[in-house]
């Protein structure tokens, strides 16, 4: 049964700035990678296999992010302003304090993490000069992107969306305008490759957090603080945020792990056809994966303002409804990114080998087939993450995915030689289990609480 009318236009209203937003920034990537194919198969994998390391990092942030805004969503619900506040002053900190780990670790340790990724490709040694020079440049980006994060996510928590749309289309802009510049040497300027791709997300990561940073002063939403106390710390808020997160951040970093350890097998047959085919499929897939994040917030503002204002019944019902929504709207997607993604890859990576091209509109009609069921997963999992039920996420991302995924795909690695497109789509039957999984989860109540009564 699906919701009321009213119920989808609120959700879309929350939803709509975030995939604008994110539709725009995924195109403008495309073009960025379109310009990076430019360089050829094994600069563009050197460049590719930094981002597969830096989505580590990423999804950290992310997971920090996602159970410090279970109780911003709350607080908000229960209209609890120093609540938000002490929310806010564990968020920037955190991220700020994780961003330097990361930092520390690329300058010491990145030339071994990237070789792991390309382990028995023939054109490791090119690929991984390419690699390490990139990486130890936009590293720098991480702490712009902290700040930006920590500032953007609260805003999207207490449901106001429309900031972050219009920073990130002018940072996305400033980033494509410059790449063209920096990667080819136009304007007089000299040709930079691969620095020049850095150094552009470098410039524009750095204007996109002095422009969060201008709203934050000049806005002072709910949760704002001055910077004298920002780093004052309610530790017992900070004990239950680490408490929630713990389990969300063994989940999230289970399925990164995994991810990384399924690209560095497919990675290791063939050469750097194989690298820069999957990437491009993956990232002609962004464009469409908006629809996570955009459903993702719905549910946070949705069902966590809900909860923290105590209305159980009413989040149960909203949960039911999206749910189906979710459903729906991954099938209309699915269709879409069948009809376009052959197209999609011919345009935007024809500078690539046909090879590579291949693999990467192969790469997408698996992603189209499973996309439906994987947003019907992952909305199960943002309910239950909205009442602070994150085992959920746990069973899923870790006992499957080690116990079943992993040792799935080693044996279709060692002992099959299927294309690296077909392996992933055999091991994503697993999907399945996580389905049923979650839908228990959901349906068994684990996550109806309202956090700020604890």
């Amino acid at each position: 049964m699906l919701g009321s009318l009213d119920f989808y236009k609120t959700a879309f209203s929350l939803s709509i700035p975030i995939i604008i937003q994110l539709l725009l920034q995924n195109f403008i990537s495309l073009v960025d990678n379109f310009m990076v194919s430019g360089l050829g198969d094994i600069k563009t994998s050197g460049v590719n296999i930094t981002n597969q390391l830096l989505f580590v990092f990423m999804v950290l942030v992310d997971t920090i992010a996602i159970g410090s805004g279970i109780f911003m969503s709350q607080y908000n619900g229960s209209k609890d302003k120093k609540g938000m506040k002490n929310v806010f002053r564990f968020k920037f900190t955190f991220l700020l304090s994780l961003t330097l780990v990361a930092f520390i670790i690329v300058k010491l340790f990145s030339k071994g993490l990237l070789s792991l990724l390309i382990n028995g490709n023939a054109d490791s040694l090119e690929i991984l000069y390419h690699a390490n020079t990139y990486i130890n440049l936009i590293i720098y980006t991480a702490f712009f992107m902290a700040i930006s994060y920590s500032i953007s996510s609260a805003l999207r928590e207490i449901g106001n969306v429309k900031p972050s749309l219009v920073i990130g289309i002018i940072a996305a802009l400033t980033n494509t305008s410059l790449n063209y510049i920096l990667i080819y040497g136009k304007f007089g300027l000299p040709r930079l490759e691969v620095k020049g791709a850095a150094y552009a997300t470098i410039i524009a990561r750095a204007l996109e957090s002095i422009l969060f940073v201008i709203y934050y002063y000049a806005k002072k939403q709910k949760f704002f603080v001055k910077l004298r106390t920002i780093f004052k710390i309610d530790l017992k808020l900070a004990k239950n945020i680490l408490k929630k997160s713990l389990f969300i951040i063994i989940a999230n970093v289970s399925w990164v792990i995994t991810e990384t350890i399924i690209s560095a097998l497919y990675n290791s047959r063939g050469s750097s056809d194989v690298v820069s085919g999957m990437s491009a499929g993956w990232s002609v897939g962004n464009l469409f994966f908006i629809i996570f994040p955009a459903v993702n917030v719905s549910i946070s503002v949705l069902i966590g303002k809900d909860l923290g204002a105590n209305k159980l019944e009413e989040a149960k019902k909203k949960a039911y409804w999206i749910s189906i929504g979710s459903f729906i709207l991954g099938i209309f997607v699915s269709i879409i990114m069948f009809l376009t993604s052959k197209p999609l890859v011919s345009l935007v990576f024809k500078h690539l080998s046909i090879s590579s091209q291949n693999y990467a509109t192969q790469l997408l009609y698996v992603i189209a087939f499973y996309l439906p069921i994987w947003l019907l997963i992952n909305s199960k999992i943002d309910i239950t993450r909205s009442g602070g039920d994150t085992l959920t996420g746990v069973y899923i991302d870790s006992f499957i995915n080690f116990l079943v995924l992993v040792p799935a795909m080693f044996a279709l690695t060692y002992f099959t030689k299927l294309s690296p497109p077909i392996m992933f789509a055999i091991v994503k039957t697993t999907d399945a289990i996580k389905y049923v999984i979650a839908r228990v989860r959901v349906k068994k109540g684990y996550w109806i609480k309202n956090l700020t009564r604890d």
